[in-house]
């Protein structure tokens, strides 16, 4: 949920809230659970809410009712969904001497314009999310009731907030939704709070960081991720504010020595993804408490600031991959009681592992297809047990993330995968929901790996695709879903083969990604309505 004037500092659009707007009357039409009744006695509200629960409706609608009283609540939050309200105006003063027991998704009061924090506030006190759209000012009262509601509170009509109020409702545990509080306006602990939770997809958006701002998010966390990587300068003040126990993400480009030494204090993850080069000294003072260190864009380790890294047993290094690494530098390396992650083993030799296989260093390989197969026979004997290679695919890494994320369209952009497993197979056809996968490099049709993507649930994306064998492709093509090819080197035969076989699912052959195909297998391709060139 996201507020609607906080625009991105690049292209200056809206962030938008998720669609939850208040319901609009329609005169002409008539739904079941839709109701005009100015005067509704409790017994009658009990009738409607068991039809409504009965018939399974989602939403239930009350209008011309302009007093809300305790019995009619009670009995309405029953109701096992939205409840919308439009035409209330006013409240039963009842105080918070009473407790609303609440089947509700979701109460929709967006015709009150004031409530009393004294008289009204079990009102706020209900277990459901609610709305309050006409509210145009926030008292510092009114936000002190609010704060302790741990459901979501919409108030929409609210644009502008003075700074004790803000301060308050940006400690309130339920998500808040404030559509029209514009960003300039918005006080700096609110701010911090929108883009560490209800804007927090967009904290990576964010281009300048004040200290202030960077306390105020750092407080506000409540997942333990604080992702700043549209930060590109840090000064060692803010540095500081953003420094603690959880994991922090910054995109800066370059750190002077004392943002170094303020982030080498940081006792969480801390990934600097971006830094290209560094200095020893700068090195060795982001080493010194960080729990997790991801340097991926690092060009060249500095060997000669590893003294706190020497200490430390409790550390993960982790490194897009090394420069082949001579004798001393492998004793150097073999010396840290650290973990070291390396997304690529190129730079492993036999020789080096000879060297690190008995040192105190730990080592993981995340991506097997980058070791020299020399390389992997020796690491696979049994002697070398430090280093270890992670045959978990990129693919099924990327999955785990989106489970966890539960979006409702997912999509997978594989940017190294070039082999499609049975397990990942598995992977793919157990996930809850459709997926679209993407793979950026060239994929090797054999007949097993043509067979997994035949069977697999999802949509595919081959963006290099090549050449195929004739036997590969008749089985891509009974794939029952979306398949788009890119760069694929066809023969006029198998572009027959193609308009002849392809009887299920859609298959895509944009012409902008295939430029080589010719005339004659355009036409033959056009026969089938199955095959999409455009």
């Amino acid at each position: 949920m996201l507020g609607k004037q906080f625009r991105c500092p690049h292209c200056r659009k809206q962030f938008t809230w998720a669609h939850k707007k208040p319901i609009t009357y329609n005169t002409k039409v008539k739904k079941r659970a839709d109701y005009s009744i100015q005067s509704l006695e409790p017994k009658y509200a009990r009738k409607i809410v068991a039809d409504s629960n009965k018939h399974n409706e989602p939403v239930l609608v009350v209008r011309k009712l302009s007093h809300l009283g305790r019995e009619i609540l009670s009995e309405l939050s029953a109701f096992k969904g939205e409840l919308h309200l439009p035409d209330v105006m006013t409240l039963q003063d009842i105080g918070d001497r009473v407790a609303f027991k609440s089947n509700l998704t979701f109460l929709y009061l967006d015709g009150l314009q004031d409530i009393s924090p004294k008289r009204h506030r079990a009102y706020l006190n209900i277990n459901a999310p609610i709305s309050l759209c006409s509210f145009h000012r926030i008292s510092p009262e009114l936000a002190d009731v609010i704060k302790n509601r741990r459901f979501p509170t919409v108030l929409n009509g609210i644009s502008y907030l003075d700074e004790p109020a803000a301060e308050l409702l940006a400690t309130t545990p339920g998500i808040l939704r404030l559509d029209n509080l514009s960003q300039d306006t918005c006080p700096l602990k609110l701010k911090g709070r929108f883009f560490a939770r209800e804007l927090k997809a967009f904290s990576d958006e964010l281009i300048e960081l004040s200290p202030t701002l960077a306390r105020c998010m750092r407080d506000a966390i409540t997942k333990n991720t604080l992702s700043l990587n549209g930060i590109k300068k840090l000064s060692a003040t803010c540095a500081n504010e953003l420094i603690g126990d959880h994991d922090l993400h910054l995109g800066v480009t370059d750190l002077d020595e004392e943002a170094a030494e303020e982030l080498g204090h940081h006792k969480g993850s801390l990934v600097l993804d971006n830094v290209v080069t560094t200095t020893a000294e700068v090195f060795q003072s982001l080493t010194k408490y960080p729990k997790r260190i991801s340097l991926r864009s690092l060009k060249s380790l500095p060997f000669d600031g590893l003294r706190n890294l020497e200490k430390r047993s409790n550390a993960t290094l982790r490194l897009f991959s090394l420069k082949k690494l001579n004798v001393n530098k492998a004793q150097q390396l073999a010396r840290l009681p650290i973990h070291i992650e390396l997304d690529s083993g190129a730079a492993l030799s036999t020789e080096a592992v000879e060297i690190l296989k008995d040192g105190n260093a730990r080592f993981t390989i995340m991506q097997p297809e980058s070791i020299d197969p020399e390389v992997m026979q020796r690491l696979a004997a049994g002697d070398v047990q430090n280093i270890s290679v992670d045959t978990t695919t990129e693919l099924q890494r990327k999955l785990s993330s989106q489970k966890k994320r539960l979006l409702q369209d997912p999509k997978l952009e594989l940017s190294l995968q070039k082999t499609l497993s049975k397990h990942d197979l598995k992977a793919i056809n157990t996930f809850p929901k459709h997926l679209r996968i993407r793979f950026n490099e060239t994929v090797f049709f054999d007949l097993e790996t043509a067979s997994r993507v035949s069977q697999c649930k999802a949509d595919f994306v081959f963006l290099k695709t090549g050449s195929l064998t004739d036997r590969a492709l008749s089985v891509i093509l009974i794939h029952n879903n979306s398949i788009i090819l890119g760069a694929f080197e066809a023969t006029h035969e198998q572009c027959k083969i193609i308009r002849k076989e392809k009887k299920v699912g859609v298959l895509q052959i944009p012409l902008f990604l295939n430029l080589d195909l010719t005339l004659n297998q355009i036409k033959e391709l056009r026969q089938n309505e199955r095959i999409k060139l455009n």
